[in-house]
């Protein structure tokens, strides 16, 4: 099973506790790649390889170097698709001249792989089809918003493929982050950083992480299943 780990701030920030910590713990055992999307403005930027996060040189290039207000990290365990930097979380979609970025664990049974996908991957896959769905919600005559999109393009995934799948799954769009869980067996849990966590006293940064394994000794808190949670710096906004 892959591991996510996602963060959600109200300034630009680095990650530079979270992201080495996770990488640290668990990407012994999703050996097979792992990937950071972030974004540089509007546009998002998507780093990945095969092979452990820690000890490797990219990875903590990256996480070094990086700023941005959020970001999707994933440890990847081989499950279907082969062992290629193509098949590396998080992938990168464009939704109605907006970036998203998302990153999946679990399995999606009977997939068909989608016609613009570049690696073999159940999750890109799925996340392209979600994305088609929300895109043709968006253009019918109804109220066009990507929180509603992104609940009927859900509803319309376990439609198709049944509720048998596994589905966690972190999306942004550089505002906004949206968290679901799917998975009895794998959690989502988060944490709200309290202000200027890890930073000089009286700063007001503050930040909310979601992650499939929880990493420290804070006070991480499961999502309840099957309800899609929306951040946005650093704030739960609502829980549907």
């Amino acid at each position: 099973m892959c591991d996510l780990l996602g963060i959600s701030c109200n300034e630009m920030e680095r990650a530079s506790i979270s992201l080495p910590e996770f990488a640290l713990r668990y990407s012994k055992r999703n050996r097979h790649g792992w990937g950071i999307a972030y974004f540089d403005g509007a546009h998002a930027v998507i780093k990945r390889d095969t092979g452990k996060a820690h000890g490797n040189k990219k990875f903590e290039e990256t996480w070094k170097k990086v700023r941005s207000k959020n970001f999707v990290a994933h440890l990847r365990l081989k499950s279907r698709g082969e062992v290629h930097v193509l098949s590396c979380h998080p992938f990168k979609e464009e939704l109605m001249g907006r970036n998203l970025i998302f990153a999946h664990n679990g399995t999606v049974y009977g997939f068909q792989r989608h016609k613009n996908a570049c690696g073999g991957t159940d999750s890109e896959s799925i996340f392209k089809e979600m994305v088609d769905y929300m895109r043709d919600y968006m253009k019918e005559g109804r109220i066009h918003g990507l929180y509603p999109a992104l609940v009927d393009a859900i509803q319309k995934i376990f439609k198709h493929y049944g509720r048998n799948i596994t589905l966690n799954f972190l999306m942004s769009d550089g505002s906004m982050y949206y968290v679901f869980n799917h998975y009895t067996g794998a959690p989502v849990y988060m944490l709200k950083r309290k202000p200027g966590f890890g930073k000089p006293s009286g700063s007001t940064k503050r930040a909310i992480l979601f992650s499939t394994k929880t990493f420290t000794n804070e006070n991480w808190v499961k999502i309840p299943k099957d309800r899609l949670l929306v951040a946005n710096n650093g704030e739960v906004i609502t829980l549907s």
